[in-house]
């Protein structure tokens, strides 16, 4: 029971954080590109690699 009141603060903590930069100009979030995705050459739009060439 007491791990799960844990988890369940963490996780408030984590909004909590996320939220107070976002309010304090930080910008909007910003997700990970799958990796998959730069598979075979092609890049996601927000991928920060999509203009070097594939290896």
């Amino acid at each position: 029971m007491m791990e799960a009141i844990l988890a369940v603060l963490i996780v408030c903590l984590a909004a909590l954080c996320l939220g107070a930069g976002l309010l304090m100009g930080r910008g909007e979030l910003k997700r990970g590109c799958d990796g998959l995705a730069c598979v075979g050459g092609q890049r996601c739009g927000g991928c920060p690699h999509k203009d070097e060439e594939p290896a």
